[in-house]
């Protein structure tokens, strides 16, 4: 019997022996990156505040962020409506259509527990790309590189 991707991704089973450091350690001292301080929304665990993301970010437009709270790598994205996009993460068929993409790849490595979202900025529809650029330029996401220097990374290198 195969065990749907979800299933896995939502447990802290994941390809990763890795836990959610801020379930099973509450001395835990997680050090976001500074850019992550002055952002209007953060969502620091992402499994329990899933439905609170949804209904928060439900029509909105902006740019995103998940850090991954192991390593301190992130990736920036935009999205028309971001709680579309981020229930998108939360969904079989989004890492089925996705599987060399570097966040997807990390994100079933480490488990979805082990990201933060952080909402870096509500933008119009229309300057979604432009600030989507602008963060990617200026932040210089590990996560955020060319599909086809997907290569040249390793499982290690996640």
């Amino acid at each position: 019997m195969r065990i749907p991707l979800i299933n896995l991704l939502l447990s802290n089973k994941c390809y990763s022996t890795s836990v959610n450091p801020n379930v099973d350690n509450p001395n835990f001292n997680l050090a976001l990156p500074s850019f992550a301080t002055e952002a209007p929304k953060v969502f620091i665990n992402v499994l329990s505040e899933r439905a609170e993301m949804s209904k928060h970010l439900r029509g909105q437009s902006g740019i995103y962020c998940w850090i991954n709270l192991l390593n301190g790598k992130y990736y920036i994205g935009s999205a028309v409506d971001l709680g579309n996009r981020v229930n998108d993460y939360f969904q079989d068929s989004y890492y089925k259509t996705r599987p060399n993409t570097i966040i997807v790849r990390s994100i079933l490595k480490y488990g979805i527990g082990n990201f933060a979202l952080v909402v870096l900025e509500f933008v119009d529809k229309d300057d979604l790309l432009s600030r989507e650029d602008h963060f990617i330029q200026t932040l210089n996401p590990e996560y955020n590189i060319l599909q086809n220097l997907l290569m040249f990374y390793t499982s290690e290198q996640l």
